[in-house]
């Protein structure tokens, strides 16, 4: 799945941590530390294969395991509008 950030909203990296506010919403979202790596990724187009196969570099754990982190981290963002879904185009 190809996932970018969404435009809109305002996000700030306090040390490590990175927090995130909507334009007309009052509540703060804070990141944990995989979180942000994958809100950092998502800058610019990623796909989350890309995201699982880098992390899985990084952290000695399951493949299996950060897949679900990961397929959980964007499903959540895409509900709640922090990033968005991109389509592939056919060439």
């Amino acid at each position: 799945m190809l996932i970018i950030r969404n435009t809109g909203l305002f996000a700030k990296k306090i040390k490590e941590n990175w927090f995130i506010l909507k334009e007309k919403d009052t509540e703060v979202q804070e990141l944990n530390e995989i979180a942000g790596y994958i809100w950092e990724m998502a800058e610019k187009p990623v796909d989350t294969d890309i995201i699982i196969t880098k992390l899985t570099k990084i952290y000695d754990a399951d493949l299996k395991i950060i897949e679900t982190d990961v397929n959980n981290f964007v499903e959540k963002f895409l509900k709640e509008g922090y990033v968005k879904r991109l389509h592939y185009k056919s060439s």
